[in-house]
């Protein structure tokens, strides 16, 4: 991937937009998901805190239950990148950084990344006379398929915390800290 090319306008909804990024095939049409398994792993000890975060964070947010095992979304070490980097690809579901920056920023990237899948569905009242669109959540975890690299541009990246009611101030100073 080239990592000096700026991503244009798009409808990839990730913050902060990372440095490059390229939909389905190389294209910058961000529109296509796939069904990935709710399972995510890494061989990286260290970094299992930061998985446990990101699985709870996924039930909280989109009522998806990952859990820490292979078959998923796999985190790899790579020493050859630069410290805060990361890469992650959709056709492989591998996330590759150096180290707990790359991992804590890709997670945040990818919580971003999928969606819990809707399914439409007609229900026709008793009448007949009108009928209503309803979405059933079929428990199905789908994910925007692209490939992201990533990386700060200075030595610290700023923390945004939306303050709502369903984040106690324990669970914040945990994502902080």
């Amino acid at each position: 991937m080239d990592d000096n090319k700026q991503v244009k306008y798009s409808s990839i909804n990730v913050v902060p937009m990372p440095k490059n990024a390229k939909g389905k095939n190389g294209s910058d049409d961000f529109s296509s998901y796939k069904t990935i398994n709710k399972a995510i792993f890494t061989k990286v000890k260290k970094w299992e805190p930061f998985v446990q975060a990101f699985i709870s964070l996924v039930f909280k947010i989109h009522n998806v239950k990952f859990e820490f095992s292979d078959g998923g979304i796999v985190i790899e070490e790579n020493s050859a990148l630069p410290k805060g980097h990361y890469s992650f690809n959709t056709d492989d579901l591998k996330i590759k950084t150096s180290g707990d920056e790359g991992v804590c920023y890709a997670l945040s990237t990818v919580l971003q990344l999928i969606r819990k899948e809707e399914k439409k569905v007609r229900v026709n009242k008793i009448n007949e006379e009108q009928c209503t669109i309803l979405y059933n959540h079929s428990g199905d975890c789908i994910i925007c398929e692209c490939e992201i690299y990533d990386y700060p541009e200075s030595k610290y990246r700023g923390l945004m915390i939306d303050i709502i009611p369903e984040h106690s101030f324990s669970e914040v100073l945990f994502c902080v800290d």
